[in-house]
């Protein structure tokens, strides 16, 4: 038995586009263009490395240029540039953009997490409403001070003191 080898030498790039997790909802997709390609050929696929990539183009065929090749935002995406066969260099450019929503501020500290703690922050964040707004009522109902701080001062006025207007 002897090893076989081959004389064919492929060269390639690779690039793995995936944004900051948590950043964009599960609905945004990945645009990914071909702007030239010069003796080389983009394939694009779906996912991080090579354990869990798979081709976004059916037929293993290259991208053309100017079609987009869509990628969930959630997978990213690994873009492979290789030079066409029998060359030894090439040149390509690609361009990419994200098309989707990204989570609001408000919607960030709980994305990820389980509904639990959404749920444990809404029931304390009405608590303290409770206890800012109660506070001040249950205060004035005990205490001697805010009593006389916040009691109506009632004046009475005997109306047989009143002096009628005089016209002129």
């Amino acid at each position: 038995m002897g090893a076989r080898t081959f004389d064919t030498v492929i060269e390639a790039c690779y690039w793995i586009i995936k944004p900051q997790p948590d950043t964009f909802k599960d609905s945004a997709m990945l645009y990914i263009y071909l702007d030239s390609a010069t003796t080389a050929n983009m394939f694009v696929f779906a996912g991080t490395d090579r354990r869990n990539a798979s081709l976004i183009v059916e037929t293993n065929t290259s991208v053309p240029i100017g079609a987009a090749a869509r990628v969930p935002i959630s997978s990213g995406a690994i873009v492979v540039l290789q030079v066409t066969n029998g060359q030894q260099t090439g040149s390509a450019q690609f361009s990419y953009k994200v098309v989707g929503t990204k989570y609001n501020w408000y919607e960030r500290a709980f994305v990820g997490k389980s509904v639990r703690v959404y749920r444990l922050f809404l029931a304390a964040l009405c608590l303290a409403l409770l206890i800012v707004i109660c506070s001040p009522c249950a205060c004035m109902l005990s205490c001697k001070i805010c009593r006389r701080l916040f009691a109506k001062k009632s004046s009475t006025v005997n109306l047989n003191q009143i002096e009628p207007k005089k016209e002129a």
